[in-house]
């Protein structure tokens, strides 16, 4: 299955919002390149979107006529306004994913919103990530895969996965690139004892890697997946 056809599945998921969730995080890569004051408002957008459900505050309307009306506020006074489109398209994704979670609650422009316009938004968010499509697809699958797990849960999965830019992939060698592959779908990270030498562990549903590293090893593992532990801990306890 392709990142499109997972987003397809992603954006036709009935029971809960993963398409929002993860729109919200998807846009906070596509905004991160403009400036500081011109992030505000779709930054402020994709906030109120994230903490929506389960409790469906504020009701859509509300959030479409402030937080969402401050983006194309914000748009029109942008120059250029090509250098804010991405950010634009995706606060009307986010929109588009609420109001498949709040049906009719909506003005009409926001129907017009579908699947498609969510596969270009996780397409620009790998470009603007420096993410490999693949490693993007394989991160919705793990939420897709896990997506009968309570709310909260999903939501820290999310979480622990890298939705900041990156260095390159490409740059690791292939034992590197297995560890932040792991790493990246939302695993937990930590520092073990291997025969008295400090070794870092990755761990996600079941599946562990545990590897002794170099401190250029851990830094070049660290700028591509930056939610994997700073140092390692003090194995000897002194």
């Amino acid at each position: 299955m392709s990142l499109d056809d997972t987003g397809l599945t992603l954006w036709e998921l009935k029971k809960k919002p993963l398409a929002l969730l993860v729109a919200v995080k998807a846009s906070g890569l596509v905004v991160a390149g403009l400036p500081a004051d011109a992030q505000a408002p779709f930054l402020a957008l994709s906030k109120t979107l994230a903490s929506w459900w389960p409790g469906r505050e504020p009701a859509p309307q509300a959030i479409y006529d402030s937080e969402f009306r401050a983006c194309l506020e914000r748009y029109e006074t942008f120059e250029p306004a090509a250098k804010m489109q991405p950010a634009l398209n995706a606060a009307y994704v986010q929109m588009g994913a609420l109001l498949k979670a709040a049906p009719k609650s909506l003005p009409a422009e926001i129907y017009e919103i579908d699947a498609t316009h969510f596969q270009q938004l996780l397409r620009a968010a790998a470009k603007s990530g420096r993410l490999p499509i693949a490693q993007l697809d394989a991160r919705l699958k793990s939420l897709l895969e896990n997506s009968k797990q309570k709310w909260p849960e999903l939501v820290a999965r999310a979480e622990r996965m890298s939705w900041v830019k990156s260095a390159p992939w490409g740059k690791l060698d292939k034992r590197l690139r297995a560890l932040a592959s792991l790493a990246d779908l939302g695993a937990a990270s930590s520092w073990t004892d291997v025969g008295g030498r400090p070794a870092l562990r990755i761990e996600l549903d079941g599946t562990a890697r545990i590897a002794m590293l170099t401190p250029d090893e851990i830094e070049a593992l660290r700028v591509v997946v930056p939610n994997v532990v700073v140092a390692p801990l003090d194995m000897g306890g002194e």
